[in-house]
């Protein structure tokens, strides 16, 4: 079992997994929604000016104040709109027994809290957590139950099922959750290798564990490192073509954020329904966004295409937040590379990215944002939208309804399915 809500979270040395978990319910504060609200939009105004003040100096300056305010607008929404009606001091109670590890204590607390807020992902997950470490397995199912309804926590969720099941002896059920947990990109190979709770799994013929992805460096000619991850196909043949993908994290692009973008889009998904994934990380001091870090990246796409029969020699590119600007930044610069480009979300940067949107001509252009999404997404991507149907290029465009920054809608294999869909109208065009 484990207890992190990151689909590739490492084992503790405890006995089972240490909880490393960001609690949505912002249980510490108690005033007034209207305050909160005011605060909210106060530090959003500040950042904001902050970065029109920094964005006139120095590129890497300029990176760490996107990245702040990407951080922000992702994590604000439960801030700036709290569920209504909420027990604050049954709230509080339940994440000091949490910080406390008192497992009877924490059942009996948020027990109470579900029941009141049965929406409480978050309460579920850590319930499940307590109920199993326990002993009652059959009360930790039923709680990881409600806890896959989050996209945020499913992957682990299942997970955990999975080793209930198999300590419950339902074996078949216990197979189903551990597919489901890869599906959904649960990516801990190793504590899937080494769990003892998923020992008798390990024993049926039906156990298979995908390799995991492989971490690489490639060097261009001047010298500068280029760190990524590969991931090739089930059943890899290299005589074969398959699609392939460069996915592009947000946030600050380093390796581990390219990692944490295959657990959550592009890496299981991508092993099961047959592409080849390259996630590369920004040089040091670089990004992909601002400066001139995507113009790093030549060499290794050339190299990739050399090594690997790529269908119709081109890739397809996608990304999120700032790995979505990064996107357009990317394939505008690269045009001969690429024959799409998938973003959620994300947009032409207003100078050079936006200025060779022209260079899009023949790619299929998606955008998706959030309608709770806090930053500018819907109005600069509406903006490219338009200059990219005034230039006749395909482009698309949409918005899911009640959700974040980056759309719980694509995680899964729906962003893969999604590509997929694309590559077919592709197809069908070219004939």
């Amino acid at each position: 079992m484990t207890e992190n809500s990151s689909p590739n979270a490492k084992p503790d040395s405890d006995s089972t997994h240490a909880p490393v978990q960001v609690d949505p319910t912002n249980t510490s504060s108690s005033k007034p929604r209207q305050k909160s609200l005011l605060k909210g939009v106060l530090i959003i105004v500040i950042l904001l000016g902050s970065l029109v003040v920094i964005y006139a100096f120095q590129p890497k300056a300029r990176a760490y104040a996107l990245n702040a305010i990407e951080a922000m607008r992702s994590g604000t929404d439960e801030f700036l709109n709290p569920p209504p009606e909420r027990d604050l001091a049954l709230l509080s109670l339940a994440a000091s027994h949490w910080q406390m590890q008192d497992w009877e204590k924490i059942v009996d607390s948020h027990s109470k809290v579900v029941e009141l807020e049965p929406q409480n992902y978050t309460t579920w997950s850590r319930l499940g957590s307590a109920r199993h470490r326990l002993g009652d397995y059959q009360g930790a199912i039923e709680a990881h139950r409600n806890a896959t309804y989050s996209p945020i926590f499913a992957a682990t969720a299942w997970y955990n099922l999975a080793c209930e099941y198999a300590l419950t002896d339902q074996i078949d059920e216990a197979f189903e959750a551990l597919d489901q947990s890869l599906r959904l990109g649960f990516g801990n190979v190793n504590l899937i290798q080494t769990d003892p709770e998923l020992d008798v799994l390990r024993e049926d013929d039906r156990f298979f564990i995908p390799p995991a992805p492989e971490r690489l460096t490639y060097t261009t000619q001047d010298g500068t490192e280029i760190q990524y991850w590969l991931v090739l196909p089930k059943d890899f043949d290299p005589e074969k073509s398959y699609p392939g993908l460069v996915g592009v994290a947000g946030g600050n692009q380093n390796i581990n954020g390219a990692q944490g973008s295959l657990s959550r889009f592009w890496g299981m998904q991508a092993y099961r329904h047959g592409w080849i994934v390259i996630a590369p990380a920004a040089p040091r001091t670089m990004s992909f966004f601002v400066g001139e870090g995507h113009l790093q990246l030549e060499e290794l796409l050339d190299s990739v295409l050399e090594e690997y029969n790529i269908e119709d020699g081109k890739f397809h590119i996608a990304g999120y937040s700032n790995g979505g600007t990064s996107a357009f930044n990317i394939a505008s610069q690269f045009p001969d590379k690429f024959q799409s480009v998938t973003v959620f979300p994300g947009y032409a940067i207003p100078g050079p990215s936006f200025d060779r949107l022209e260079n899009l001509t023949g790619m299929h252009v998606s955008m998706y944002w959030g309608e709770k999404d806090l930053g500018p997404s819907e109005k600069f991507s509406r903006e490219t939208h338009a200059r990219l149907k005034m230039l006749g290029i395909e482009s698309s465009i949409k918005e899911f309804p009640g959700e974040p920054h980056i759309p719980h809608s694509l995680m899964g294999d729906e962003l893969i399915k999604l590509l997929d869909s694309i590559r077919q109208t592709n197809s069908t065009s070219d004939s």
